[in-house]
């Protein structure tokens, strides 16, 4: 779902692209506007947008679109900025297309509902765009791989959910279902060569011995009272603070 992110990030902040639902304007302007008029405390105590945020030509940055999907923002704007209200739907929509993968407290039955309001509402929309005489799908509205992607998503979530519904192992993990955890676990293990070694490159079997490691590693990190391990926690992506 990330990839999906950072495409729908990428044609939002894309200035030769001038998306529009209907009448209303779907732009990063309205955002622009909101960075200036309303102070970062108000509209994101946490997650503050900045003009870095709004940076198009720092395409993968998935944390950036994460930020501006946020409920606070999108209130901000619905509060504070006249006319935004294509560009409140759309972030809404983003929001819940990652929720849907992402989010690690939402029910199945949540998540469909959230991807299909998600997926039905791009349908609606590309055919709105595509039924305007004055519009263009190239140029007021997402990309078709974008959209592509967004359509197999609804329907590998369900499959997805029916089969570890009929499965007697009953996993369900969608938030893994994608490379950045792969990448992040590569990531750890390689962080686990020593010091002064400058090798980056390991057999299978060095994998299982590391992974065994990092999880040892990760059990004494978080389950040790009154102690904190920074370096290890820090290669492991742990924000705590050593004592």
């Amino acid at each position: 779902m990330m990839p999906i992110g950072t495409k729908l990030k990428i044609v939002f902040l894309k200035p030769s692209v001038e998306l529009r639902i209907g009448k209303y304007k779907v732009s990063s302007e309205h955002l622009k506007n909101l960075i200036d008029t309303v102070s970062k405390d108000k509209h994101s105590p946490r997650h503050s947008l900045t003009y870095s945020t709004l940076n198009p030509t720092d395409k993968m940055n998935f944390d950036s679109f994460d930020k501006m999907t946020q409920e606070k923002v999108v209130e901000a704007l619905k509060n504070n900025i006249p006319d935004s209200k294509g560009t409140i739907a759309f972030l809404r929509i983003s929001r819940f297309l990652l929720d849907a993968f992402l989010s690690k407290e939402l029910t199945p039955i949540e998540r469909i509902y959230k991807m299909w309001i998600s997926t039905l509402f791009f349908r609606i929309w590309r055919y709105i765009v595509s039924n305007d005489n004055d519009a263009s799908l190239t140029k007021n509205f997402i990309t078709l791989n974008c959209y592509t992607c967004i359509e197999l998503n609804a329907h590998a979530l369900v499959e997805y959910v029916r089969r570890c519904r009929d499965s007697p192992i009953n996993k369900f993990y969608p938030w893994l279902l994608s490379s950045q955890p792969c990448e992040k676990k590569f990531r750890e293990l390689r962080s686990l060569t020593s010091t002064f070694s400058t090798v980056v490159n390991f057999s299978l079997f060095k994998v299982l011995h590391r992974l065994t490691r990092t999880e040892l590693i990760s059990k004494i990190s978080q389950d040790t009272e009154g102690y904190k391990f920074a370096r290890e926690n820090k290669k492991l992506g742990y924000n705590t603070k050593s004592a």
